[in-house]
């Protein structure tokens, strides 16, 4: 949370300002924080020129704000190629800037919005999962390199590599 102690003879509002700054941004590691700033910038890129914070006082307004924030997401998906992962993550980093900025999540209330990150994640297919190299993995390689005739070099060798490998979580993609 940083340093939101207060300090003989600090500003009282200037500190309460901090201290709930401080409480609503939370404590985050630095990537959370790289992320969230790339995000908020290619938002803010993307808008260029408009005010990057959404509001609206009408249902008209909202719908607007809606397609605004559709057309990023279009654009990170069919433009940059972005996964629905990433696109979900990069709209969740603005909801934060919004709600630690403004104090409202902007994207309460945008139904479209949950439905068009729905159908990319859905258009994605499923999720190429990583198996490791376990030990019975490890045996049936070995039995091979026997059943193929390597000599005992050869062996030794490929020995050493997969077990190097296996030790630094060597994995295959399935």
């Amino acid at each position: 949370l940083g340093d939101v102690y207060k300090r003989q003879g600090e500003n009282n509002a200037a500190w309460k300002a901090g201290a709930r700054r401080a409480l609503v941004s939370g404590a985050v590691a630095e990537g959370t924080i790289a992320g969230r700033t790339c995000a908020w910038k290619q938002w803010t890129d993307f808008n260029s020129g408009r005010d990057p914070f959404l509001s609206w006082t009408s249902e008209e307004g909202r719908a607007a704000e809606e397609d605004r924030l559709l057309d990023w997401v279009a654009h990170l998906a069919f433009t940059l190629g972005r996964k629905a992962s990433t696109i979900k993550n990069k709209v969740s980093n603005i909801a934060v800037r919004h709600i630690e900025e403004v104090g409202v999540h902007p994207t309460d209330g945008m139904p479209r919005l949950r439905r068009a990150l729905r159908t990319l994640k859905r258009l994605s297919g499923p999720t190429r999962r990583k198996f490791p190299a376990a030990p019975p993995l490890l045996r049936q390689t070995r039995r091979l390199v026997r059943r193929r005739g390597w000599s005992a070099r050869d062996q030794v060798i490929w020995r050493a590599v997969v077990s190097v490998g296996f030790n630094f979580m060597l994995r295959c993609g399935g």
